[in-house]
């Protein structure tokens, strides 16, 4: 089945799909299963949404318990809590206030022991913090925990935190681990006309510089068609080359919340991020000895020229950064830059 088709059956909440081409089968909670589709899960062991681009693209849904309890003995003695599969989790009431909605660690760790046997790599979303894992489970790609792009947007409030919160998780979120942000967006507003609902806040080098700030194995590019005939050529060529993986990471200069820079090497090539936060022009001198006395490939933004424009003018051109390792840039209010070499 092509991956079109079953979305057009995924639409449709009535429609049950079998997608085991290939007799392909998963494991939840210790039985076999073949690979299903199914719009509405609750209480559903596992669906997918079938192929693309040769890569099989699965979808567990954990096992759903949600309960009311009267008393809290009603709760400890319930059997469905008490035999929950290894892969269940609860949403559990008790005098109509939620108690708890949980996994545990040791969940998240069987279900990446699990997919690897079967050749899955595995992104959690509306999960805990990474414990590690990227070290552990060598199909472990990455994990969201954090309130992520999605919210950009659903709302302008969010959209206008957005420049705030990428130079804050620098510092806490993602100095911990792999964080699944969700996506460098490039359309000026979150629409697919690219005219209607709120606009995007930051600047697209900022959005561009967010891909290489933001860590994660795999790094989401959301291009509408129109982006492509739309965006500055340079733009378009930097996003279809910048790396996910990286052999080294400093910290260059920030503070959370206000701005922050990070250099990081793939290869023998150097890319150094840097994000504003703030709604104010920051000018600053990036102390790069890796870079001493070596013409370099610069990013950043101008201010245009048209007084009624809402986003400043994407701007690439070579800079040779001093013996001392010194470089002068400029970001721009919620802009960004990049240096590359």
């Amino acid at each position: 089945m092509k991956f079109e088709e079953l979305l057009e059956k995924f639409d449709n909440p009535n429609v049950y799909t079998r997608v085991n081409d290939e007799n392909l089968e998963t494991i939840c909670e210790g039985k076999m299963y073949d690979i299903e589709c199914k719009k509405e899960f609750s209480d559903q062991e596992v669906m997918a949404f079938g192929y693309y681009d040769d890569v099989l693209c699965v979808r567990l849904a954990i096992k759903w318990h949600a309960k009311e309890f009267d008393t809290l003995e009603e709760l400890k003695n319930d059997p469905d809590l008490q035999k929950m599969g290894r892969y269940s989790w609860a949403k559990v009431m008790l005098k109509g206030k939620p108690v708890y909605a949980c996994t545990t660690n040791q969940q998240y760790e069987d279900i990446l022991s699990d997919a690897n046997d079967y050749g899955i790599q595995v992104i959690f979303h509306g999960c805990t913090l990474p414990r590690g894992w990227e070290r552990m489970y060598p199909n472990y790609v990455s994990s969201e925990a954090v309130l992520a792009s999605e919210n950009v947007f659903f709302s302008d409030y969010h959209a206008k935190q957005e420049a705030f919160e990428l130079t804050m998780h620098p510092f806490c979120r993602n100095a911990v681990g792999a964080m699944d942000w969700g996506g460098t967006i490039m359309n000026k507003y979150l629409s697919k006309d690219n005219k209607s609902r709120h606009r995007r806040y930051t600047t697209d080098v900022f959005e561009m510089a967010s891909a290489i700030m933001n860590q994660a194995a795999i790094q989401c590019i959301a291009i509408y068609p129109n982006n492509l005939s739309e965006l500055p050529q340079h733009e378009i060529d930097f996003l279809k080359s910048v790396p996910t993986t990286w052999d080294e990471t400093k910290f260059i200069a920030g503070y959370p919340g206000k701005y922050a820079v990070v250099a990081r090497r793939h290869g023998d090539k150097w890319y150094v991020a840097g994000l504003n936060g703030t709604d104010q022009l920051m000018k600053l001198t990036l102390k790069l000895p890796m870079l001493a006395g070596k013409t370099v490939t610069y990013y950043y933004e101008t201010a245009s020229k048209d007084k009624k424009a809402l986003w400043p003018v994407s701007q690439m051109k070579t800079v040779k950064v001093d013996k001392k390792g010194n470089l002068k840039v400029v970001m721009q209010p919620k802009g960004g830059l990049i240096v590359e070499k």
